[in-house]
């Protein structure tokens, strides 16, 4: 379960704890998280009944959200589009997570066809990316056997590594 737990700021700076915590797989958008927010605040101002307006909450915690989507008051928008993201994609690929977290490792904004357009695989050296991707589409196979011994797939796979592939993580993506 994906969960993030806020406190009331107002609270918080008084030195009261008041904590909530949902669940992020019930909210499909930032504005639908922010509207449960305020009404909490609403309910905890009612129920408190001392006077203050409470309008304001802090993040306390949160579970399974990369950091890169948390900040001091919440969890950036973009969060909805990753999450959404890993679930058309693992509908491709089980290790959709990691994949996804790989092309964004790189610098690469979050599109699903992007993605599964340039994905090739995981492998886990250089050398059996060369051994398992590249033999096969240079179809080098095709070589006489005595010729192939002379094959540097190390630096093969290198050479295409700068020019067509790029790799996150042993992730290997073309490149779009």
């Amino acid at each position: 379960m994906t969960s993030i737990t806020f406190y009331s700021l107002y609270d918080y700076n008084c030195g009261n704890i008041f904590a909530n915590t949902l669940n992020l797989d019930n909210f499909s958008t930032l504005e639908e998280l922010d509207a449960a927010l305020h009404d909490w605040l609403e309910e905890l101002t009612e129920n408190r009944n001392d006077g203050v307006t409470r309008e304001e909450w802090i993040l306390a915690d949160c579970e399974d959200v990369p950091d890169q989507y948390i900040n001091t008051y919440g969890i950036n928008g973009e969060y909805f589009t990753y999450r959404d993201t890993i679930e058309e994609l693992s509908n491709y690929h089980d290790d959709a997570e990691n994949i996804l977290n790989a092309w964004i490792a790189y610098g690469y904004e979050l599109n699903l066809d992007e993605i599964k357009d340039a994905y090739i695989g995981h492998f886990y050296s250089i050398r059996s990316f060369a051994e398992e991707y590249l033999w096969e589409i240079m179809d080098l196979s095709s070589l006489p056997q005595h010729l192939q011994f002379y094959i540097d797939l190390e630096r093969l796979a290198k050479d295409v590594l700068i020019n067509d592939c790029w790799e996150s993580n042993g992730y290997y993506f073309n490149r779009i």
